[in-house]
Order: C-alpha cells, then sequence, then structure tokens
C-alpha cells in the first residue's frame, strides 16, 4: 500500500472512534441516583392566597374595677402568669372602711346577743305572769331587727373586703403585657383601661377572602397556612359568610395547633390561606418538583420499565399544596422522577434512591 493511501484510512479509523466514544461513554456511565414518585388522580381545586393574620383568643384589656391611685403595674413586655397582678391600686381607704364595717359587725352582733338572752328570760317571766306581754313583744321586735341589722353590717363588710382584693388587678390568662393606658401615681376610674395583656397559648388565623369564594369554603375544612419560613394545615373553625358593600369580604377564622415546646406563630405574624376558588374535581397530579421548566415548555421524566427515562411534555394545571394537576401522555400510576431530573437525559439509566 503506498504511502498516500495510509493517510485517509487513518482518518477513517481516528474519526470512527471519536464518533463512538460518546456512545460508549454513556453505555459506561453508572445509573444516575434519583428519587422517584407516583403520578395519581386526586381530586383538587384551584386556589388563590389571601392574607390573614395570627391572632390570640387571649387577648384583654384589664379594667380597673374600684376607683383609686394606681401605686404599681407590670412592665411592657413582662410575662404574667395567670392569677398573678398586673397593677395594684391603692387600698388605703377601703382598709379604713373595713375597720370601720367590723366594729359595725361587732357592735351589732353583741346587741344581738344581748337581746337573745333578754327575750328569753321575759319569756320565762311571762309565763309567772312577772312581766306584760307588751314589753316580751316589744324586746322579740328589736331582736328580729338586731339580726338584720347583723346581717346588713356582715354585708357590708363582705362587700369592702371584696373591693380590697379589686385592688389587685390580676391576670385571666397567661400572657404578655402589650400596653399601659395608665402609669404608677395616676388615678384610675371605675372601668378605666388599665394594661393590654395578649396570651400567646391559644391563638388562632383570621383571613378574609373575596366573597365569590364563599360557597367553596366550609367550616371544618384543612386550608394550608404559610409564612416566610413554615407552612400548616388549619381548619376552618367559623364562617362569617356576609360581606359588606364596601369590602365585599368574608371573614373566616382557622384554628390552628401549636407544636410541643415551641412558639412558631405569634399573634400579629403575617400569612397566607390557600383558599378554594372552585370545586374539586378529580385530576391527575404529580409533584411540583418532577416538573423540569425549560425555554421550549415544560417536561416530566418518566421511569420505564427498563429504568431508563423519557422526557414528556406536559401542561400544568391547578395546585393542590405539594402536588400539581398536570395533562399530557403521563397516566395515573406512571412513576416520575422528582429529585435529580435537572441533568437527566432521555434514554438514561437511573436508580431510584427511595421508593415511591
Amino acid at each position: 500500500m503506498n504511502k498516500n493511501c495510509r493517510i485517509p484510512l487513518t482518518f477513517f479509523f481516528l474519526s470512527v472512534y471519536f464518533l463512538s466514544f460518546p456512545a460508549i461513554a454513556q453505555k459506561k456511565r453508572p445509573p444516575a441516583p434519583v428519587e422517584v414518585a407516583t403520578a395519581v388522580m386526586m381530586d383538587i381545586a384551584p386556589m388563590i392566597d389571601v392574607a390573614g393574620t395570627v391572632i390570640s383568643r387571649d387577648d384583654a384589656q384589664l379594667a380597673a374595677e374600684v376607683p383609686g391611685r394606681i401605686t404599681w403595674m407590670a412592665e411592657v413586655g413582662q410575662f404574667i402568669q395567670k392569677g398573678e397582678a398586673v397593677a395594684q391600686i391603692d387600698d388605703i381607704r377601703f382598709q379604713l372602711q373595713k375597720r370601720e364595717a367590723k366594729s359595725k359587725v361587732t357592735a351589732a352582733r353583741a346587741r344581738t346577743g344581748y337581746l337573745l338572752k333578754e327575750s328569753k328570760r321575759l319569756k320565762k317571766m311571762a309565763k309567772n305572769q312577772h312581766t306584760s306581754q307588751t314589753v316580751l313583744e316589744k324586746t322579740v321586735s328589736d331582736y328580729d331587727v338586731s339580726l338584720a341589722d347583723l346581717d346588713a353590717a356582715e354585708a357590708q363588710l363582705a362587700l369592702i373586703e371584696d373591693n380590697i382584693g379589686k385592688t389587685r388587678i390580676l391576670a385571666p390568662f397567661n400572657g404578655y403585657v402589650t400596653e399601659r393606658h395608665k402609669m404608677p401615681g395616676e388615678h384610675a376610674k371605675v372601668a378605666e383601661e388599665i394594661v393590654h395583656l395578649v396570651g400567646i397559648e391559644n391563638i388562632e388565623i383570621e383571613a378574609s377572602a373575596p366573597l365569590m369564594y364563599v360557597s367553596y369554603v366550609k367550616k371544618g375544612a384543612a386550608l394550608v397556612v404559610k409564612s416566610r419560613d413554615q407552612k400548616t394545615l388549619a381548619k376552618v373553625s367559623s364562617l362569617v359568610s356576609i360581606g359588606t358593600g364596601q369590602s365585599r369580604q368574608f371573614i373566616m377564622r382557622l384554628a390552628i395547633n401549636l407544636h410541643s415546646g415551641r412558639q412558631d406563630w405569634i399573634p400579629g405574624m403575617a400569612v397566607q390561606v390557600s383558599v378554594p376558588t372552585q370545586e374539586k374535581v378529580s385530576q391527575l397530579v404529580i409533584p411540583r418538583d418532577a416538573m423540569v421548566i425549560r425555554r421550549d415548555g415544560i417536561y416530566v421524566f418518566r421511569v420505564q420499565g427498563d429504568n431508563t427515562v423519557e422526557r414528556i411534555q406536559v401542561t400544568p394545571g391547578a395546585a393542590a399544596g405539594e402536588n400539581i394537576a398536570i395533562t399530557g401522555a403521563i397516566k395515573d400510576g406512571d412513576k416520575v422522577v422528582v429529585r435529580g431530573n435537572e441533568r437527566l437525559r432521555p434514554g438514561q439509566v437511573v436508580v431510584s434512591i427511595k421508593n415511591p
């Protein structure tokens, strides 16, 4: 063979080698580890997110029940246990009234005791006709009046003692002082607000949504509640299905459970509540993470029987939490890749690292 023929043959063999190298590399490439999930039929409805707020069911403006000068108040931000004082009103005037009332009770008891003995003595004398019936009847009448006076004096004493107890404004639940409406040294009137106490152990969500969707929200339904870094399900505990001409919104309350030992939801926190906008219908759903978004469309990698993947174009529909409805060549029961799908290629062999 001459020298001129060797050069084309050399180029030919080199071309065949380099063209077949990717196929050889692909064949020897180990299976790609992925996580898969199953496409299933599910009853879902399209959702919108509406604004909500975490509120406390234990929220009270504590007011004075007796008038007087405030001698002490809890600080803003201070945690108060149920039954502890949040403010103290000067009780010196009531203490003096108590002394006076106790003296009246003592005097009334003494008079009642005397008249009781006198009535018994006169009754014995009346049997022997040593005293007149008129004197006896007057003494018995005076005794009955003294019993009434004693009862009134004891009631007045109890009322004053109750007022003394009310000079200590007590917390009706565990909570934090969030605001002071008066300051120590100021005079408080009856029913005048002193402090604002808010509990954090008994909370719920308040949200409002367009009135057109009220028929799709039912009492007892579980809705998704989201904040910036957490998400949970909350049940609709109450529903005000009447809107106003201005807002055209309905109001709902949702009960939420706190995790043991943690305070994840703080009163005043802004949240979003997912509200259905239509009735639920049966649709094929997959996890959101199964979708791969490209410039030319949205795709899902379906795992075939030989553990290779094929790329299927889909159209997303209504979302339901972590799942989303789709239309396309995916069927109920198909296995789709939800992790590790960003770098997959059609026909690539995969191995599941997590069972669906």
